[in-house]
């Protein structure tokens, strides 16, 4: 009799764990707003990028609305992009707290160095620590249950043309030696957890990477600059691939100068050039300040 006990305790325990199995693939990824951390657009959709281009990856957190104890004193968040996707990393920037309802004297940040982690990727990461010993009082990050933008990573895309035209999804969890992954503090008892975390993705645009090519035939002449004139003189379109830089739009294959602008300025630039004046066309390398 005790064979037959051992026998239904073990099947039962089967049962539950295939139970317990489908009810976990039942319930799919969680809605973006109950995430604690979001890598890339909030809302899920890919962010359109260019071959070349300078990108900041936006990082969006999340605390729980009612619960003070889940407060976030601390944040380590490494992001880990494919090498062949991501050929430069510079760091990165929390934004300063006031876009959450709460937090005072929040304005510690650290920035670890960017690990290769030997699988075609590399983690870049940003440590920020919350001051206890400002007069305000304590400092923490609280979002009521919103999700908003805590600070963004830097990044250049691979300037390979061969990638336009097709979606990437290039981040993971990254890691870095002395803090380990993706960790958060909170300020009950500075407790260590591991939010929950989703990652964005990418599509590369079909775009022009010869400076001053501002019709987007991939070479530079003499109509690129009759097709500037014609657009500011208010006859013809902008060209057609562009930033979307944080100080608004720029119609980054129109700059022939390299100062990050799309002006008469180039214009006269790219004449001077074609007369053998001056310098050829140079890019702007990022977005104007």
């Amino acid at each position: 009799w005790m064979e037959n006990i051992m026998r239904h305790v073990i099947i039962g325990i089967f049962c539950g764990l295939i139970l317990m199995s489908n009810l976990a693939e039942a319930q799919g990824p969680p809605h973006p707003d109950q995430f604690q951390i979001i890598y890339g657009n909030r809302d899920g959709t890919p962010d359109t990028v260019m071959p070349g281009q300078v990108i900041r990856v936006p990082i969006w957190g999340r605390t729980d609305p009612d619960d003070y104890a889940d407060t976030v004193a601390t944040m380590f968040n490494p992001l880990a992009s494919l090498n062949s996707i991501i050929t430069e990393r510079t760091g990165g920037e929390f934004l300063p707290f006031f876009q959450g309802p709460l937090c005072y004297g929040c304005d510690l940040c650290f920035f670890t160095n960017i690990q290769p982690m030997g699988d075609d990727t590399t983690s870049q990461a940003m440590l920020w620590i919350g001051d206890y010993g400002t007069i305000d009082g304590p400092c923490f990050f609280w979002t009521g249950g919103d999700t908003v933008q805590v600070g963004f990573f830097k990044m250049r895309m691979a300037e390979d043309t061969s990638l336009a035209c097709h979606l990437y999804c290039p981040f993971a969890q990254g890691r870095d030696p002395e803090n380990g992954s993706l960790l958060w503090g909170f300020s009950d008892g500075m407790n260590q957890v591991v939010p929950v975390a989703t990652y964005g993705c990418l599509y590369i645009k079909n775009v022009s990477d010869i400076a001053g090519d501002a019709n987007n035939d991939w070479k530079f002449n003499l109509l690129d600059i009759l097709f500037s004139v014609s657009y500011f003189r208010g006859r013809g379109n902008p060209p057609a691939y562009y930033w979307d830089c944080p100080n608004g739009r720029f119609y980054a294959t129109g700059d022939a100068n390299g100062d990050c602008a799309f002006n008469a300025i180039d214009i006269t630039y790219c004449v001077n050039y074609c007369k053998g004046f001056g310098p050829a066309p140079t890019k702007c390398s990022d977005c104007p300040q």
